[in-house]
Formats: structure tokens, C-alpha cells, sequence
């Protein structure tokens, strides 16, 4: 099949491009020079103490934070919605990509897994803050971009094969 090949490169292509993203996204908020700094004179194991102290082991708990705050909504929202939108291609394109992943639960395994080695990162190298609650909004996304991926797929199987589609 010659023209899977071009397609395959092209999926890899765009998969590495979100990869970049969502490590930009998540790890490296800050400009290069913040970090270099961050890793050269205040990286230390009280650093990694205070984040530990401020991690977000409570499930639910900053969910429910930014929806009853008085901060401004579009901040709410924005990181709400924003954790979840973040992990929709990863659970779009990894069942695209790898045809043994394409059952539920080892898509929910890919995104929770993938989220906790985020925030697990961002707790050891304080770049960011670890929240529980990031991990259940990312693999949510992780499971809408599935079930986004689950109904294309259907639909152009249908496509294909008119006959089955009437069973």
C-alpha cells in the first residue's frame, strides 16, 4: 500500500508538532532564560519540598476552587477547558497512528499515564505544579478525542462498506 506510506509520515509529522506543543504547553511556560536560571541557581531540594506542599492530591479540589472563585471566569474556563482540549488530539492520534491501541481503556491508560509523567515532571522540576485534578480533565480529553477518532472511524468504515453498515 504505497500511499499509506506518505500518510504515515504525515501522521508522525503532526503528531510530533502537538508533542512539541504540549510540552511548551505544559513544561516549558516560561522563557528559555527563566529556566536556565530556575536550574542554575534556584533548583534545589527545598524548592522541590515547597512544591510537594503545594501539589494537588485531592481530586476535585481546584476543579471545584475555579468554579466557585471570584476570579475572572475566562481564567476559569481557559484552564478548565483548557486541560482537557490539550489531551483531545493525543486521544485522537495514538489509535489513528497504532491499530493494537484502539480500545478504550488503552487509550485511557496512554492519556492518564502521559498526564502523570507531565505532572510528575512538573512537580520533581518545579516548572509547574502537580494537580490531580489536571490528570482526571487531561484524560477526559484524552477519552473525547477516542470517542472523536471511534466515530470518524465508523463512519468511513461505513463508508467503505455500505452492505455492513445496515446490520
Amino acid at each position: 500500500m504505497p500511499a499509506e506510506k506518505p500518510f504515515r509520515g504525515l501522521l508522525w509529522s503532526v503528531f510530533l508538532v502537538y508533542a512539541a506543543i504540549l510540552l511548551k504547553l505544559i513544561l516549558f511556560k516560561r522563557p528559555f532564560s527563566y529556566i536556565i536560571t530556575h536550574f542554575l541557581y534556584h533548583y534545589n531540594s527545598e524548592t522541590i519540598a515547597i512544591n510537594l506542599k503545594r501539589a494537588n492530591f485531592i481530586p476535585f479540589h481546584t476543579i471545584q476552587l475555579y468554579l466557585h472563585t471570584k476570579l475572572r471566569a475566562e481564567y476559569s474556563i481557559e484552564n478548565l477547558f483548557g486541560n482537557i482540549l490539550i489531551f483531545v488530539p493525543l486521544g485522537f492520534l495514538i489509535p489513528l497512528m497504532f491499530a493494537h491501541t484502539r480500545s478504550s481503556w488503552k487509550i485511557f491508560a496512554v492519556s492518564l499515564l502521559t498526564s502523570l509523567v507531565l505532572e510528575t515532571t512538573q512537580l520533581i522540576t518545579v516548572l509547574g505544579s502537580f494537580d490531580v485534578d489536571d490528570l482526571m480533565l487531561n484524560t477526559t480529553g484524552g477519552m473525547i478525542g477516542y470517542f472523536a477518532f471511534k466515530l470518524l472511524h465508523v463512519k468511513s468504515s461505513a463508508k467503505k462498506h455500505p452492505a455492513n453498515s445496515l446490520t
